[in-house]
């Protein structure tokens, strides 16, 4: 997905809201948005933001002496979730179309996400949770559902803390209705923004329910010519790929696999080009027609 102007004012926002949390005001701040300034300088348009976000990053993470800069955000939200994961199973459980309801639960988790500047708040989180069952996933959903159902193997791309735990009911429901589907669950190979990793993917049991991969970079999304060979190797061999929110699908759209992307509309750049509202769900396919 080509860096739009919006996308421009967003990293440089984005990395000035990081810098001043992180590091702190003075004469550093303004040297490290010059920086930012001149790095997206040297990007043409096909650049990913996600990429940029990343490079810069690293100089907070170099800077500050700490790799995992949102620790605590990830691990206040996975336990929130943790909170009521049994909750929402029960319901997914009680749904007459098990299917729909588990993807629906698990597209409300891309609310939470630090990347973006609209912020977050467990009251809306909570909020989009009850409402949840409202999202209308259809017609997508059918052929969807028809491509699971001839698919031998599922790469489920994760993206943030606190919706991994609802990526993971969703994916226990996924085996349960296609018990011969080999699913493999893809998380970040190093800390990125409040991403899941091994480690937060490991501490909420996701291990213990299916095969959980790094994908070798510190990225907020997924470059395929940046990720390791046994990460593009699964997504190029996968029957069926289910890609969480919008760092993965400004990364991966285009790539020509049978992707599922699943997120909410948390920018201005994604609420003018898909003419919806902040926090709508986005439900689309990278294949015009499903798997071959």
């Amino acid at each position: 997905m080509k860096m739009a102007t919006e996308c421009i004012h967003c990293v440089l926002k984005q990395m000035d809201n990081y810098f001043l949390r992180f590091v702190g005001d003075g004469e550093e701040r303004f040297d490290f948005l010059r920086a930012v300034c001149a790095e997206m300088g040297t990007m043409d348009e096909e650049t990913p933001a996600a990429v940029v976000s990343a490079k810069m990053l690293r100089v907070i993470q170099s800077r500050t002496g700490e790799e995992d800069l949102f620790a605590e955000e990830k691990r206040v939200y996975n336990k929130a979730i943790l909170d009521i994961e049994d909750d929402v199973a029960a319901r997914i459980a009680a749904a007459d179309d098990k299917l729909e309801r588990a993807l629906q639960y698990a597209m409300t988790g891309n609310y939470i996400d630090f990347g973006p500047r609209h912020g977050v708040s467990r009251e809306k989180l909570n909020e989009l949770i009850e409402a949840a069952p409202n999202l209308n996933l259809k017609p997508l959903l059918e052929r969807l559902r028809r491509d699971l159902g001839k698919a031998r193997s599922l790469v489920y791309v994760l993206d943030n803390c606190g919706e991994v735990v609802l990526d993971k009911i969703c994916i226990r429901t996924l085996k349960e209705l296609y018990p011969n589907l080999s699913v493999t669950a893809l998380v970040r190979g190093k800390p990125a923004c409040n991403d899941v990793t091994l480690k937060e993917a490991r501490e909420i049991g996701l291990d213990a329910l299916v095969n959980v991969v790094g994908n070798g970079d510190d990225t907020p999304g997924t470059v395929l010519s940046r990720i390791s060979d046994e990460a593009r190797a699964l997504l190029e061999s996968a029957d069926v790929i289910i890609s969480k929110g919008m760092g993965n699908y400004e990364t991966l759209y285009g790539c020509g696999l049978n992707v599922y992307y699943m997120l909410l509309c948390k920018c201005e750049r994604f609420m003018r080009e898909f003419e919806r509202p902040l926090f709508a769900p986005i439900f689309i396919a990278e294949l015009p027609d499903g798997a071959a």
